[in-house]
C-alpha cells in the first residue's frame, strides 16, 4: 500500500485537471484563490517536511528549506515553475516513515488540486 501513495499524491494533478475540464467558468474567477491556496499548501508541506525529516541531516534539511520556500513565493511563478516545486515537495516523500507518508501525501494531494486546474487554464490560453 505505502507503494501507491506517490501516484495518490500525483492523482490530485489529475483531479485538479479534471475540475478544470468540468468547470472552466470558474477558473477566472477563482484564479487568485488557486494561487493563494498554492501557498498555503506549499508552506503547509514545507513545514511539515521540516518537522518530520529535521533529525536526517540539518544543513540539507535546511538548504531543502530555503529552495522550496524561495520557490513558493517567488514572484514570477510559470507553469513550469509550479511542475518542479511540485516534484521538489514529492521528493521527500520517498525518505519518510511509513508513518508520516500519508499525511505527506494527503496534503500533496490537496496542493495538486489547484495545481491542476492552473495548468489546465495556462494550457487552454495558449
Amino acid at each position: 500500500m505505502v507503494e501507491f501513495l506517490p501516484l495518490l499524491a500525483l492523482a490530485g494533478l489529475a483531479a485538479g485537471y479534471l475540475l478544470g475540464v468540468i468547470a472552466p467558468e470558474e477558473i477566472s474567477s477563482g484564479r487568485k484563490y488557486f494561487r493563494a491556496l498554492l501557498r498555503v499548501f506549499g508552506s503547509i508541506t514545507v513545514g511539515l517536511l521540516l518537522f518530520f525529516l529535521w533529525n536526517i541531516n540539518v544543513a540539507l534539511i535546511t538548504v531543502y528549506f530555503l529552495i522550496s520556500s524561495s520557490l513558493i513565493f517567488w514572484k514570477k511563478r510559470t507553469m513550469v515553475l509550479e511542475i518542479v516545486l511540485y516534484a521538489l515537495l514529492l521528493l521527500p516523500l520517498f525518505l519518510l516513515q511509513t508513518y508520516l507518508q500519508p499525511t505527506l501525501t494527503s496534503i500533496l494531494f490537496l496542493y495538486g488540486l489547484p495545481l491542476g486546474t492552473l495548468i489546465y487554464e495556462t494550457q487552454k490560453r495558449s
